[in-house]
């Protein structure tokens, strides 16, 4: 995982949670292909009600988004001097290569 140089379809930031029993130190944001498809028909989908003056809000459920911790010097270093970054991440490289362990 290296900080990349242009807007890539992953983006590292920086996680916090104040739980007792969970730790947070940072969640990678999945917005590839599929998901702008499925924001772009979210979109097309809400325009035929978005001048009605009544509506109040329109809310959907789902993320493309995992929460991790981890005691990685590398990874933490990325997110030193900003909240996000964008990422790019080797092909064979997962969630386990980066040395985190998932948030259930």
């Amino acid at each position: 995982m290296k900080r990349a140089e242009k807007a890539t379809d992953t983006i590292l930031v920086r996680a916090y949670t104040n739980s007792e029993w969970d730790r947070c130190d940072f969640a990678i944001v999945h917005c590839g292909e599929v998901w702008r498809n499925i924001i772009r028909k979210r979109m097309e989908a809400i325009q035929t009600i978005s001048e009605d003056s009544e509506l109040c809000s329109v809310r959907y459920h789902g993320a493309s988004v995992d929460f991790f911790q981890t005691d990685d010097e590398d990874i933490l270093k990325l997110l030193e001097q900003e909240d996000w970054t964008f990422i790019e991440m080797d092909e064979d490289e997962d969630e386990d290569t980066c040395k985190s362990r998932k948030q259930a």
